[in-house]
């Protein structure tokens, strides 16, 4: 794995965590993520277990 996926890596957990605290002392449950458009980026946020929005309302109804 190269050294700037590992960096992205440990940024998005740190980042998770923070929103995870966040959202433990307000509530809410819904992280946008603005003008996100490249594949392989969504790809990766993917793994991390967001989803697209489109997505997120679609598995709700079925």
């Amino acid at each position: 794995m190269p050294n700037y996926y590992k960096g992205f890596n440990d940024i998005l957990t740190h980042d998770i965590q923070e929103i995870d605290n966040a959202r433990n002392l307000v509530g809410g449950r819904i992280i946008v993520l603005d003008s996100v458009n490249v594949e392989k980026v969504i790809k990766k946020y993917e793994s991390f277990g967001f989803m697209k929005y489109g997505a997120l309302f679609q598995s709700q109804s079925e």
